[in-house]
């Protein structure tokens, strides 16, 4: 005798299809390309913030003075050690880059001579540590930038941070600070904790101008 095979009815397969599709969309969000390739990112910038930090303070604690301070540059060429600082990474008071002034921006991290700055002459930093992207020679975008603050007061706290890319560590939970950059040639003037999510939400993350930091330490 012959046997019925019953099949699945177009309503059957309907559901099995937008189940698919809602665990496909569901997985795609997780695992959202774009999102993970940031979040490596910051993980990168963090890691060289937090090795720059731990340079300047190894330096520090040797010298018993910052790269940027009168010490290195000469009486009233550097900063005073008291007073409030904000520098960007290709500044060679940072102690990564050479240059003839410690406050302004150099655009070849490496001098005619070779030479790197205070971190690398110290062997506070490898040579290598130079090639990273916030002290890349063609370095254009704000986004690729490191940025210290240094509190007012013999002793004030030194931060190092940068601009979150990832969705994720643009959120208030992430600990970001407002670092008081109102121009684009701008450095660092304060180190505040934001505490609403909605000046998150509402800045445009393209430049130091309208992008909030995250800073080691936090």
């Amino acid at each position: 005798m012959k046997q019925l095979k019953q099949g699945f009815t177009l309503v059957e397969l309907l559901i099995v299809i937008s189940l698919i599709s809602i665990l496909s969309v569901a997985v795609l969000s997780t695992l959202n390309p774009i999102e993970q390739t940031n979040k490596a990112r910051d993980a990168k910038f963090q890691n060289d913030a937090a090795e720059a930090l731990s340079a300047l303070e190894r330096y520090y604690a040797s010298q018993e003075y910052y790269p940027w301070d009168d010490e290195v540059w000469g009486d009233g060429k550097g900063a005073d050690e008291s007073q409030t600082l904000g520098l960007t990474s290709k500044m060679p008071g940072f102690g990564v880059c050479s240059g003839s002034d410690y406050n302004k921006e150099v655009t070849s991290c490496k001098d005619a001579d070779g030479n790197y700055g205070e971190l690398i002459k110290t062997d506070e930093l490898k040579a290598s540590f130079a090639q990273k992207d916030p002290f890349a020679d063609n370095i254009k975008s704000d986004l690729n930038r490191l940025y210290l603050f240094k509190e007012a007061g013999n002793g004030g706290a030194v931060y190092v941070c940068f601009i979150p890319k990832a969705k994720a560590n643009r959120k208030l939970s992430s600990n970001l600070k407002d670092l008081g950059i109102k121009t684009a040639d701008g450095v660092p003037t304060q180190a505040v904790a934001v505490t609403s999510q909605s000046d998150l939400d509402s800045a445009k993350w393209t430049d130091r101008t309208d992008s909030y930091f995250k800073c080691v330490p936090q």
